[in-house]
């Protein structure tokens, strides 16, 4: 059996998913995420036999004590800051999602025995995508491109992680969702956000159990030096407008959103960092 896999970030949405996947294997697993109280009431639900550490990855000390104890064979590293709380404090979301990856992958390239590393990267760092303009499904060769805090910061940190010594794999999502409701976090702020996407912008969602099922593969998969491209079917290329109007029904507020407007498809710039994406070699 594999070693102890350390996955960052392992009460959240997608943590949380695949953390469960990879004990289901039998995988020994270790947690690390922030000691919010939150966290340490979810560290009840965590499956037998594996165990959380409370660690803030933006202090170097703490990161380099935690993969010293651990000594991983993988790290899976899903830890950050997203939309749209990434946009009320970019001091933070940069500490988070550009810095603390970089601590991570030099701490790591240090160990006797380095780890694999597992990049969770978004379909983001392909940046505003014109549906109106944009020929095909987003491929993994294609050129990044950055058009805001978000595309930047998952770009930055694949940089930072394809640049390494280490064997990696860049895991790029799409839009991630639940068939429970209570899993992804719904605030104001949320459903103010979802109201300002343009409504025909294109959206591959993916079940947060398939995302679950893709890291846990990476951890062995012969699939070092690749980056994949992770989303569900067909039936899961969607328009924005779909989306979140479903997104606040499921919550019970049905006509709660705010009917949202078209794209102008004369402008490559005004458009949110999603589109359909090419799954095949995933």
């Amino acid at each position: 059996m594999p070693g102890t896999v350390l996955v960052t970030g392992g009460f959240g949405l997608v943590g949380s998913a695949t953390v469960r996947r990879l004990a289901k294997l039998g995988r020994t697993v270790v947690v690390a995420d922030l000691g919010s109280p939150a966290n340490r009431e979810a560290q009840a639900t965590l499956p037998a036999g594996v165990t959380a550490r409370w660690v803030d990855l933006t202090d170097a000390e703490q990161t380099a004590e935690l993969v010293a104890d651990v000594a991983p064979e993988v790290i899976i590293h899903l830890a950050a800051i997203i939309p749209p709380g990434i946009y009320k404090n970019r001091s933070l979301a940069r500490k988070v999602n550009v810095h603390a990856t970089a601590t991570l992958v030099k701490i790591a390239e240090s160990q006797p025995e380095p780890p694999r590393f597992v990049q969770a990267s978004s379909n983001a760092v392909f940046g505003s995508r014109n549906p109106h303009r944009a020929t095909g499904p987003v491929t993994a060769d294609m050129p990044l491109k950055h058009s805001d805090l978000y595309s930047a910061h998952k770009a930055q940190a694949e940089e930072i992680v394809r640049a390494s010594s280490l064997p990696w794999v860049v895991l790029r999502l799409g839009g991630v969702l639940s068939t429970d409701p209570k899993a992804i976090p719904f605030s104001s702020d949320a459903l103010y956000f979802e109201s300002l996407l343009p409504t025909d912008g294109r959206l591959h969602s993916v079940d947060v159990r398939d995302v679950a099922w893709a890291f846990a593969a990476a951890t062995t998969a012969d699939v070092v030096g690749e980056i994949l491209l992770i989303a569900g079917d067909d039936s899961h290329r969607r328009v924005q407008g779909e989306v979140g109007k479903a997104l606040a029904e499921s919550r019970g507020l049905k006509g709660g959103l705010v009917p949202g407007r078209k794209g102008d498809p004369n402008s490559d710039d005004d458009w949110f960092v999603t589109d359909w994406m090419d799954t095949a070699r995933a």
